[in-house]
């Protein structure tokens, strides 16, 4: 089976674990990045490809900036399985706000997985996950897809029911800015790197506060590792959310 992997992945983990997936399904794969990209035209699949679509969960929802290029990729009846990816917190609504965007497009959700990853803005939650356990129930999950997928599916199938409510969460304001510190040199790998194009060459010490979604991408791409959240009210609310998220969260499956 041909597969087609959709993912946005700031940091690269939602890019580990999609890749994951699609080796252990194993077939010919073809990669879609919209981290740094848009999808300005359709992309047509087959009744027998398979699409696997890997988003972060950011405040409960699919990144935004995603949304309308999700809607570009056109199915025939065509199988998808939806990977969400977040930080020991909780998904919310992202499964549904998935299965809304593709099942009008022509795809149906045989199969779902939520797989934890290391906190992007409180690096101390779920520290180091996806570790070895996240990857061997990787495996399990992708051994229990292909076995779905073996038995074949009938033109009328219909997705699965998955968690999340509608209306969607809406999410709320993030107090909290990214900012460079005295090791920044100005290369501006972090204006080049920025989903949402918040860091201006003219001033790359900070981020706009109004176009910045708290991904920690410039973070991640930083050669110096100059730049980060700091100061006393996010020493503060880092200490609140690891003290309330703290307990270790397991992958679920959803067939």
């Amino acid at each position: 089976m041909k597969i087609t992997a959709v993912f946005f992945s700031a940091t690269g983990t939602t890019r580990r674990i999609v890749r994951s997936i699609a080796e252990n399904l194993g077939g010919e794969v073809n990669y879609i990045d919209l981290t740094g990209r848009q999808l300005e035209e359709d992309l047509q699949l087959s009744a027998d490809e398979l699409l696997v679509i890997g988003m972060p969960v950011y405040a409960g929802r699919v990144p935004s900036m995603t949304v309308d290029s999700l809607k570009h990729i056109k199915g025939s009846h065509s199988p998808a399985i939806l990977v969400a990816v977040y930080g020991n917190r909780a998904y919310d609504d992202v499964f549904v706000e998935l299965q809304d965007i593709v099942e009008p497009c022509g795809f149906f959700v045989f199969a779902a997985g939520a797989f934890i990853a290391q906190h992007s803005i409180f690096p101390k939650t779920a520290a180091g996950r996806p570790d070895t356990a996240d990857f061997l129930r990787i495996g399990r999950f992708c051994d229990r897809c292909k076995d779905r997928m073996y038995m074949g599916f009938s033109d009328d199938l219909k997705s699965i029911r998955l968690p999340g409510n509608r209306p969607y969460r809406q999410p709320g304001s993030i107090p909290l800015q990214v900012k460079a510190g005295r090791k920044c040199t100005g290369c501006g790998v972090c204006a080049g790197a920025c989903p949402v194009g918040a860091i201006s060459l003219e001033n790359l010490r900070v981020s706009d506060p109004e176009r910045c979604i708290h991904c920690a991408r410039c973070i991640a791409v930083c050669p110096e590792h100059a730049r980060g959240f700091a100061g006393l009210s996010y020493r503060i609310v880092a200490h609140k959310f690891g003290k309330k998220n703290k307990i270790r969260k397991e992958p679920e499956f959803f067939f």
